[in-house]
C-alpha cells in the first residue's frame, strides 16, 4: 500500500526484506499506512497465540487484530494509543516492555521503514524475553538479599566491636605503663582491621547491588592523606617503617570529592603496604596531572616492600587474594581491600593502577577528575624559612614538597634549618636540626633539636621548623572544650551507651543516656541540649523516625531546633532523608579524637544558619527555589525589623519590642537560623515580664543586631551556592 493507501508495486528492497522477515527469529508484523497487515512471519504468531497461518491474515485491519488480543494484552486502549504515538513521532524506538496476561514479558522495537519507491511502513518487533528478565530479577533481588544480610550482620557484629573501641579509648586516657600502653595499642588497631574489614564486605555487597552511593563534599587534602596516614601509624612505628605524606604545591588547599570513599581506597593502599613492608618507607604523596579532558588529582602510594612477587598488576586488584606469596603465610583480612579500592575509584570517575612494581617495592597511583574549591589558599608560614632537607632520596623528596607547599625555600647551601628524615643526623650539619622518626622520638646528644615520630602533620612540621612550641607536637592530652555541653546519647546497647556516655563525660561534657526513641523524644522537648548523638538502629522508632520527629516537636514548641549526628556503621537506611535530619554522621566504633572534633565544633558556638534545617524545609515542600526565595525575603526585611526592634527597646516600648522580637523569632527558627530565634525569646519574655519604667533601661537590642549580621552573611552565602 502507498501512503493515501493505494495499491504499490513492491519494490527490490521489499522483497528483500521480506525473506529476511520470514528467517527471523523475533516475532515481525509490518504494516501499510492505512494500518493493514503487509507481512507477519510465523514467530509472531507464535508469540501472540495466534492459531491462523501468516499468510491468512495479510490484508487485515491491524487495530481490530490487536482488540482481538485483548485477553492477552490486558487493557488494549493504552496499547493502541502508544502505537499511535510512535506512529506519529516517525522514529525508531528499541527495547518497550509488553507485558501479557500469562506471566510472559515480550520486548518490542518500532521500526518505520521508507522503501526505495518512496512508499513507507511499519515494522513492529517482538521478542519473548521473559526468561532473561525473570533471571535479572533473581540476580537484583539475590544481591540485594546479600547486601542486606551483610548490614544486618554489619550492624551485629559493629555492637560489640564499638564497645572494644570504646573500652580501649577509655583505657587510653588512664595512667598505665608502656607496655601494657603497647598492648592497648595493639587491641586498638586489631578492632580498626576488623572494622576495615566489616566495610569491604559492605561494599562489595552495595557494588554487587548497584547500591555504591557518591557523595562530594569539600575537603582538604592535606588533612585528608594525614587522617589516613595517622590510621596506620601505630603498626609502622612498631615495624620501623618511616610513614608519612605529602601534598605537592600544585594541588588546591581545597577540592571537592567523596571524603570517606577517598579515605578508604587510601587507607586500603597504605594498610597494604604497611603490612606487607618490613623496612624503609611508605610514602603517600598528592600530586596533580594536567590532562586534556581537565585535570586529575594523583595520589601515589610508594612502598619498599616486596613488590607484586609472583602476582600480576590486574591480579592484585582480584578479590580475596592477599598480596606477594611472602606475605601471605603472615597476611591479615578477607583480601578484598583492592578490589573494593578499585571499584570505589570507577565509581568516583576515577581509576586505581600499579604504576611500578619490582623486588624493592611498589607504587600504586589513584586518579580522580581535580574539582578544586576557588578562593582557598595554603598558608604560607614558612616564607622567609631556608630549609635544607636530608636522608633517603624518596622521603626527603616528600618531606621537601611539604615544605615547599607552606613558603619554604629549600636551601642544601646555606639553610637555617635542616630536616633530617629518618636520621641520624650527618657529622657535618651544624644548624638546627628537625628530626622525622620512624619510630618513636629518639635522645640526641646534639643540642636544639627536636625529634618526631612519623608520620607529622604539616602544621607540626611547619611548627617545629619554626621552632614553636616542639614539645607539645608529640602528643598530650587532648584540649579542653571551650564551654561546658549538655549531650543526649541516644543507643539501645547497653555497653555502647555506657560506653560512649562514658567517653563524653571524659572529654569535660554532661552526657544524658537514652536506650529508645521514645525516651529520647521525651528529653530533648522538655530539658537543653547542645548536641543529641543518635544510633540509627533503635527498637520501636528508628533513630532517622526519632531525629525527625524531634525537629518536628521542638519546631512545634517554638524551640531551637539541636543539632543531631547519627551514629551508624551500616547505611542500610535512607541517604536522602540522612540529609536532611542529622547534621553530620560519626562512624562505630568511634574514638576519642572523633568525638572529641565533634565536640570541639559544636563548643565553639552555634552556627549562624543551621542547613539541615534549610534541608529540610526543601525536602519537605519540594522547591529549593521556594526555599531560596524566601530565605531572600527574610534577608531584604531583616535590617528594618532589627532596626524596629532596637527602636521598641530604646522607647522604652515593651508591647512593641515583644511583638517584633515575637516576629523575627517565628520566620528565623522556620529558616534555620536558631540563635536568632533564642535571643528574640530571651527579649520577648524578659520584656512580657518587665515594667514599662524598667524596659528603657534593661532592654538591649545589641545581641540581636550582632547576631542579625551573622545571619545575612550565612544566608548570603547560602543563596550564593546551588539551588538543589
Amino acid at each position: 500500500m502507498s501512503v493515501d493507501g493505494t495499491a504499490a508495486k513492491p519494490s527490490v528492497d521489499s522483497g528483500r526484506l521480506v525473506a529476511l522477515v520470514e528467517h527471523l527469529s523475533e516475532g515481525v508484523l509490518m504494516e501499510t499506512a492505512d494500518r493493514r497487515v503487509a507481512h507477519i512471519n510465523q514467530a509472531f504468531c507464535d508469540l501472540f497465540l495466534i492459531p491462523a497461518p501468516p499468510e491468512a491474515l495479510l490484508g487485515g485491519d491491524c487495530v481490530e487484530a490487536a482488540r482481538s488480543l485483548g485477553p492477552l494484552l490486558g487493557d488494549v486502549d493504552p496499547f493502541l494509543a502508544r502505537v499511535d504515538e510512535l506512529i506519529d513521532a516517525w522514529a525508531t524506538v528499541v527495547g518497550e516492555h509488553i507485558p501479557l496476561t500469562d506471566g510472559r514479558l515480550l520486548e518490542r522495537d518500532f521500526l518505520p521503514v521508507t522503501h526505495s519507491d518512496g512508499t513507507r511502513e511499519v515494522a513492529w518487533v517482538y521478542r519473548d524475553v521473559t526468561e532473561w528478565e525473570n533471571r535479572h530479577v533473581a540476580a537484583t533481588d539475590e544481591a540485594q538479599q546479600y547486601a542486606d544480610l551483610l548490614s544486618a550482620i554489619s550492624h551485629d557484629v559493629r555492637t560489640p566491636v564499638t564497645g572494644i573501641v570504646g573500652l580501649v579509648e577509655l583505657l587510653r586516657t588512664q595512667p598505665i605503663d608502656e607496655r601494657t600502653r603497647q598492648m592497648v595499642d595493639s587491641v586498638r588497631q586489631s578492632a580498626a582491621s576488623l572494622t576495615t574489614m566489616l566495610d569491604d564486605f559492605m561494599d562489595a555487597a552495595r557494588a554487587d547491588a548497584g547500591r555504591l552511593d557518591i557523595r562530594a563534599e569539600e575537603a582538604n587534602p592535606e588533612s585528608l592523606l594525614e587522617s589516613v596516614t595517622d590510621m596506620v601509624a601505630p603498626i609502622a612505628r612498631a615495624k620501623g617503617l618511616l610513614l608519612q605524606s605529602a601534598v605537592a604545591p600544585e594541588v588546591p588547599a581545597a577540592v571537592r570529592l567523596d571524603i570517606g570513599r577517598v579515605r578508604q581506597v587510601l587507607l586500603n593502599l597504605v594498610s597494604n603496604a604497611v603490612k606487607f613492608a618490613s623496612a624503609g618507607h611508605v610514602l603517600l604523596i598528592a600530586t596533580v596531572r594536567q590532562d586534556s579532558d581537565g585535570d586529575r588529582l594523583v595520589v601515589a602510594c610508594e612502598d619498599t616492600g616486596p613488590g607484586l612477587g609472583d602476582l600480576s598488576p590486574d591480579e592484585v586488584f582480584t578479590a580475596f587474594v592477599q598480596g606477594p606469596q611472602e606475605g601471605r603465610r603472615t597476611a591479615t583480612g578477607a583480601g578484598l581491600g583492592l578490589s573494593i579500592a578499585s571499584r570505589l575509584a570507577a565509581a568516583m570517575g576515577g581509576s586505581l593502577a600499579v604504576a611500578e612494581t619490582g623486588v624493592t617495592g611498589s607504587t600504586f597511583r589513584f586518579e580522580l577528575p581535580l574539582v578544586a574549591v576557588p578562593e582557598a589558599v595554603t598558608d604560607k608560614e614558612l616564607d622567609v624559612v631556608r630549609v635544607g632537607v636530608v636522608g633517603p632520596e624518596a622521603a626527603a623528596a616528600a618531606a621537601a614538597l611539604t615544605l615547599t607547599r607552606h613558603g619554604a625555600t629549600i636551601d642544601p647551601v646555606d639553610p637555617q634549618v635542616v630536616v633530617v628524615v629518618g636520621g641520624p643526623v650527618p657529622d657535618d650539619v651544624s644548624q638546627r636540626c628537625v628530626i622525622l622518626a620512624a619510630r618513636e622520638p629518639f635522645r640526641t646528644p646534639v643540642a636544639d633539636r627536636g625529634t618526631l615520630a612519623a608520620p607529622v602533620s604539616a602544621r607540626d612540621l611547619c611548627a617545629a621548623v619554626l621552632d614553636v612550641d616542639v614539645a607539645s607536637l608529640t602528643g598530650g592530652p587532648l584540649p579542653p572544650l571551650s564551654r561546658e555541653l549538655r549531650v543526649l546519647v541516644v543507643e539501645d546497647d547497653d555497653t555502647n551507651r555506657t560506653l560512649i556516655t562514658r567517653m563524653v563525660e571524659v572529654l569535660g561534657a554532661v552526657a544524658v543516656a537514652a536506650p529508645d526513641g521514645v525516651e529520647a523524644l521525651g528529653l530533648a522537648t522538655t530539658d537543653h541540649f547542645d548536641l543529641i548523638l543518635m544510633d540509627i538502629h533503635l527498637p520501636g522508632i528508628d533513630g532517622v523516625q526519632t531525629a525527625a520527629a524531634v525537629h518536628q516537636r521542638r519546631k512545634e514548641g517554638n524551640q531551637a531546633p539541636i543539632p543531631i549526628v547519627s551514629m551508624t556503621g551500616s547505611t542500610g537506611w535512607n541517604q536522602p532523608v540522612e540529609d536532611a535530619q542529622f547534621s553530620g554522621s560519626l562512624p562505630k566504633p568511634m574514638t576519642l579524637a572523633q568525638l572529641h572534633a565533634l565536640l570541639m565544633s559544636v563548643g565553639a558556638g552555634p552556627a549562624a544558619l543551621d542547613l539541615s534545617t534549610l534541608a529540610r524545609l526543601v525536602a519537605d515542600l519540594g522547591d529549593a527555589e521556594l526555599v531560596a526565595d524566601t530565605v531572600q525575603t527574610y534577608l531584604d526585611e531583616l535590617p528594618a525589623r532589627v532596626r524596629t526592634l532596637a527602636q521598641a527597646c530604646g522607647a522604652g516600648d515593651a508591647t512593641g519590642a515583644k511583638e517584633a522580637a515575637h516576629g523575627l523569632k517565628s520566620t528565623s527558627a522556620m529558616l534555620g537560623a536558631a540563635r536568632m530565634a533564642e535571643l528574640c525569646q530571651e527579649l520577648e519574655s524578659t520584656a512580657g515580664s518587665m515594667a514599662a519604667a524598667e524596659v528603657a533601661t534593661e532592654l538591649d537590642a545589641a545581641a540581636i543586631q550582632r547576631e542579625a549580621e551573622r545571619v545575612s552573611a550565612a544566608m548570603t552565602d547560602y543563596l550564593a551556592g546551588p539551588v538543589t
